[in-house]
């Protein structure tokens, strides 16, 4: 029977062959699942940690907002390169 210091370093090491078999899984079926299939995991996955993200909204409102803005600038600049390189000049909407 495995006590103290040598019983947490079995459970660390069950939890990392755990991890490791979860990863494994994860990357099969990453190449054997179809765009579709992912899309419907993704809405999925957010569709279930929805009531948390309502939770904690005004916990982390300002850092999405923030967030929020950092990509809009950055889709900004983007469509404004892609119009460069393909030589329209119209302003990005």
């Amino acid at each position: 029977m495995a006590t103290g210091r040598y019983k947490v370093m079995l459970d660390l090491k069950g939890w990392r062959e755990k991890w490791a078999i979860m990863e494994q899984e994860e990357d099969r079926l990453a190449r054997k699942m179809t765009v579709e299939e992912s899309v419907r995991l993704y809405l999925s996955l957010c569709h279930s940690v929805a009531p948390m993200i309502e939770e904690t909204k005004d916990l982390f409102l300002a850092d999405r907002e923030a967030y929020l803005a950092d990509w809009r600038e950055r889709m900004y600049k983007l469509t404004c390169w892609l119009q460069k390189q393909n030589g329209t000049a119209t302003e990005p909407a």
